[in-house]
């Protein structure tokens, strides 16, 4: 009887420290992203002009990154919601909204 009470006592201990372990990694997760992001905005300076327009909170990713131009898909929880087009040769920034199918923002583009 004791040993089955062991038993049970260290099964319980186990899976408790198991379900803290999950919340640390979910928020190192969250941090990486974070940092992610930061990195995205130093890499690509047209993010600030694209944030300013649509907010901030989504999820960017590059879908083209030529000599002639560079496309950025903006995602949420909802799925691809804007993308943003900048022609590197006329330095001509494109934001599209892609669930409306309009362009929000045609201007020019000087990266400083």
């Amino acid at each position: 009887m004791k040993k089955l009470l062991v038993l049970l006592m260290g099964t319980l201990l186990l899976a408790a420290c198991s379900a803290n372990g999950g919340n640390t990694e979910k928020k190192e997760d969250d941090n990486k992203a974070a940092v992610e992001s930061s990195k995205e905005d130093a890499k690509y300076p047209e993010v600030a002009v694209v944030e300013e327009e649509i907010g901030s909170g989504y999820e960017v990713s590059v879908e083209n990154d030529s000599d002639e131009e560079r496309v950025l898909l903006y995602k949420n929880d909802n799925g691809e919601e804007y993308k943003s087009t900048y022609i590197k040769t006329t330095e001509l920034l494109k934001i599209f909204n892609l669930k409306e199918d309009r362009i929000i923002y045609n201007k020019i583009f000087r990266q400083e």
